[in-house]
């Protein structure tokens, strides 16, 4: 499994990040990054991050494709990227 020492805004796709509650994100320490020859390719920081890839693969008609990332780089990721497509407050 790849490691990630960075993940940079160009290579994630926000239409992905749109399918994936924030909740199940953060509880799953997943981020999906892109879809890539049938493939989806996410930052995962442990096993459970893994399962959840598998589920979320299935759930999108790909294959999983986990790349190993810190906890912390995993969360910061998932903080920077949800607050750009986060829906206004009501």
């Amino acid at each position: 499994m790849e490691t990630l020492a960075t993940i940079k805004d160009e290579e994630v796709d926000l239409s992905l990040i749109k399918e994936v509650p924030l909740s199940f994100a953060k509880g799953n320490l997943i981020l999906p990054i892109r879809a890539e020859n049938g493939y989806l390719l996410a930052a995962v920081a442990d096993a459970r991050g893994v399962l959840a890839l598998r589920d979320l693969s299935r759930h999108l008609g790909l294959q999983p494709l986990p790349m190993n990332a810190s906890p912390e780089l995993v969360m910061d990721a998932i903080n920077r990227f949800y607050g750009r497509w986060a829906p206004p407050r009501k």
